[in-house]
């Protein structure tokens, strides 16, 4: 065998390699993330939360930061609720236009604020938000009544639906 021909082997077996080195590495990002989710899941079932309710809900919001319940989170909440149940929005927000949330800004925790959605404060960085997932900002999409039942059922039991995720 000539010299060319062995090393065109040695080449050829290590792209071999490598591709399956990459294979392995995006097989195991796969399972991982089935895993976390499983593990995230079992943990908000043993805190003995609906795992329908919480799993509809997360394909309707998403929350941004942590829920603490300190500052003006419980308003941000109370008004994302109110929408859902009422369809009425507070003065100046609309959750298809804008999400829900707070700011810390200088000595100022979890300051109310909300935000046109790609948008965030003139001052300060936002701690807390609820938004709408793009697909349910549209004017002409209505969200069902198992949908809104899921998220209000989500927010209200927010800080103990965090807690387990944190667990898993």
């Amino acid at each position: 065998m000539s010299i060319a021909k062995l090393a065109q082997n040695v080449f050829d077996a290590g792209k071999e390699l490598k591709a399956e080195n990459e294979r392995h590495e995006q097989e195991s990002k796969r399972l991982k993330a089935i895993l976390d989710e499983a593990n995230r899941l079992y943990k908000i079932a043993l805190n003995g939360h609906s795992i329908d309710f919480v799993s509809m809900a997360e394909s309707v919001i998403s929350i941004r930061g942590t829920y603490d319940e300190s500052g003006e989170q419980p308003s941000a909440v109370r008004a994302f609720i109110k929408w859902l149940a009422t369809g009425e929005c507070g003065a100046y927000s609309n959750p298809k236009k804008q999400y829900l949330g707070t700011k810390n800004y200088d000595r100022w925790t979890s300051q109310r604020t909300d935000c046109e959605y790609g948008m965030g404060p003139t001052h300060g960085g936002i701690n807390f938000a609820i938004q709408l997932h793009p697909d349910f900002r549209k004017d002409d999409v209505d969200l069902s009544q198992e949908q809104k039942d899921a998220c209000i059922y989500y927010l209200e039991n927010l800080k103990s639906i965090q807690s387990a995720r944190k667990a898993a």
